[in-house]
């Protein structure tokens, strides 16, 4: 938690802590600003999924701590990653190296929390390739990252769920996806094949 009681922080404090630092407190003061809590929160989202077409996904709460009836898959994670990526404020936020809040009484620099993102987290992981989107862990779903990476005309989404962290502090999810993003750039490219006329 980053808030303090008698803090006042602007809209773009409490989502650049929600979509850059995870912040669980930022999310449930987020869900009351918008719909009045988190019941309506959770609403909204079932039905954006249902527009989206994410047929296999029901959200339970806000912040995704585990919740059993919470599910998603791999393929609706990628629909929402799609949708998302259309939208640059969210990009810039999630794709943020760190932030510095303006509304609070003593201002707070955080590292985003998605080790792709900020050197300042982690050298071993960070990829100047990738922008956003997120990254999280529960007990249950394990370690989960969701990036793009770009390069040149190509991009690419990549998503890694399950993942698992061993006793030397490897994340599988983040070595997995910097494998995945450093193969996919090596193993395809554009090349003229035939010129016009």
């Amino acid at each position: 938690n980053w808030l303090t009681p008698g803090e006042h922080p602007t809209v773009r404090d409490l989502l650049y802590h929600a979509i850059c630092g995870g912040y669980n407190d930022a999310i449930s003061i987020i869900t009351h600003v918008v719909s009045g809590g988190e019941a309506g929160f959770v609403a909204l989202m079932n039905a954006r999924a249902k527009e989206l077409g994410m047929t296999s996904t029901s959200y339970t709460n806000a912040t995704g701590i585990h919740n059993a009836a919470m599910v998603t898959t791999a393929r609706d994670v990628a629909t929402l990653a799609l949708a998302a990526h259309k939208i640059p404020l969210y990009m810039e936020m999630s794709s943020a190296a760190d932030y510095v809040t303006e509304g609070l009484s003593k201002k707070q620099n955080f590292a985003n929390r998605n080790y792709l993102m900020s050197k300042l987290r982690s050298q071993k992981y960070f990829n100047k390739l990738c922008k956003g989107m997120n990254a999280g862990f529960t007990v249950q779903g394990g370690e989960c990252v969701v990036t793009v990476a770009q390069s040149n005309a190509l991009s690419y989404l990549s998503i890694v769920m399950g993942g698992t962290t061993d006793a030397k502090g490897n994340n599988s999810a983040y070595n997995v996806t910097n494998k995945l993003i450093s193969w996919a750039f090596r193993t395809y490219e554009y090349k003229e094949v035939i010129k016009e006329g």
